[in-house]
């Protein structure tokens, strides 16, 4: 049975001929090239990364121009240059604290690239879903036609009731109406897709079928290890931590003084008894304190904040991982039953009630449930799979990525516009 699921997926309409088959691999290379949540979050994390230099940098110095009229008709010209200079220290954390604000828009990138790769893998696997079972429901809407009208001969013979003839025939009605319904639900999906890849709407996609689901062979402590290093909540989490503990710090050294260094000198013909040049250091003095209490006393409370955040953030990434752990595991277990158990005993059950009716030998009470226990294996597969593939889609989002990942595959290169 499993290969006539293979063939009957094979042979399903292609949506769109003059598109070549797609995978799962290549609708997520065009949804991270196209999709525009993930193009904005790129942008903004960009425009931070490039902050980062500015808030390390003085302020302009301030250049003035001076002429100034003594007694007897003289007069000079000077000119003056005053440079603000903070403390040493305060820039440099300044810039730290714009530096954890890119990477924390990084990882809500990163993250954002996730959510949509998980939507386009779930759309992907609800599509073949749709298309599979409407092609199963298709084909026992004709072996129940065919039925109907063995019903039909035997209610003529005598040997079958009239409401048996009217059951099989609703019940062919029914299940035809079924796969309608299921290909009109896919167009709909498509829809949904062509938005996730910023595609014309109504554009239809020639869909290979998932990969069969395979079980994960990693332990839920192994996948908590892999995703403190590559989960983008996780590591936002950690920069917002990083961003208050250098807050707190600035705020600690609000209590500095800022210097000011001027330099003045006199153009054109000297002036008798003035100064051709005048340097000077001036100092600002934080000296009522209060600016800086409120500033120090905010920055103490969102570090507390932000610890708290991670702490959460931390515990969520983990219950859901081990959740979603569970889930893809045991769709994938109940996928393999359903093609290695399910499917062949429902067929060689429904082939002895058949021949049993048309002997005379069974009830239609019992062919029709027959035919029911057949219909439910055969969707129970790609049911199950669907269910894998969507599960599989979770983890990854709360993961940070594929089960395989490498974190020394994340190259520091990838952080740099």
């Amino acid at each position: 049975m499993f290969k006539s699921l293979i063939l009957i997926a094979l042979m399903m309409p292609a949506w769109g001929s003059e598109n070549p088959p797609q995978g799962l691999d290549d609708l997520i290379s065009i949804a991270e090239k196209n999709n525009p949540d993930i193009s904005r979050a790129k942008e903004h994390w960009k425009s931070l990364m490039a902050q980062v230099p500015a808030e390390a940098s003085w302020n302009d110095p301030t250049i003035g121009f001076q002429r100034m009229n003594f007694q007897g008709g003289d007069a000079g010209n000077y000119w003056s240059v005053a440079q603000d200079v903070p403390f040493p220290g305060k820039l440099s954390k300044s810039a730290e604290m714009k530096r954890h604000e890119a990477l924390i828009a990084y990882q809500e990138y990163r993250a954002e690239k996730l959510n949509v790769i998980a939507q386009v893998a779930i759309a992907y696997a609800r599509i073949y879903w749709l298309k599979n079972t409407a092609q199963i429901l298709k084909k026992d809407s004709e072996t129940l036609r065919a039925l109907s009208k063995v019903v039909e001969a035997s209610v003529a013979s005598g040997r079958a009731k009239a409401d048996e003839a009217l059951s099989a025939q609703a019940a062919f009605i029914k299940v035809r109406n079924a796969a309608m319904e299921r290909n009109a639900e896919s167009r709909v999906q498509e829809e949904s897709l062509d938005s996730l890849l910023n595609q014309p709407a109504g554009k239809r996609w020639h869909l290979l079928p998932p990969s069969q689901p395979q079980e994960l062979k990693i332990s839920a402590a192994g996948l908590d290890q892999l995703a403190q290093k590559i989960s983008p909540d996780y590591m936002k989490a950690l920069h917002l931590i990083s961003h208050a503990q250098a807050m707190v710090s600035l705020g600690k050294m609000g209590f500095l003084p800022d210097f000011q260094l001027t330099a003045t000198q006199e153009s054109g013909r000297p002036v008798p008894a003035m100064e051709e040049s005048a340097y000077g250091v001036n100092l600002t003095i934080p000296l009522w304190f209060w600016k800086e209490k409120a500033m120090l006393k905010s920055a103490q409370a969102h570090e507390r904040e932000a610890a708290a955040e991670s702490k959460q953030a931390r515990n969520e990434i983990f219950r859901e991982i081990h959740s979603e752990l569970i889930e893809v595991n045991l769709h994938q277990e109940l996928a393999l039953s359903a093609r290695q158990e399910l499917i062949p005993l429902a067929q060689g059950a429904f082939k002895i009630a058949e021949k049993g009716y048309e002997a005379g030998r069974e009830s239609f009470s019992q062919l029709s449930e027959a035919v029911r226990a057949l219909l439910d294996a055969q969707l129970k597969y790609p049911t199950e799979v669907e269910l894998y593939q969507e599960h599989l889609a979770r983890l990854e989002r709360a993961l940070g990525g594929p089960p395989n990942t490498q974190p020394n595959a994340m190259s520091s290169q990838e952080m740099n516009p």
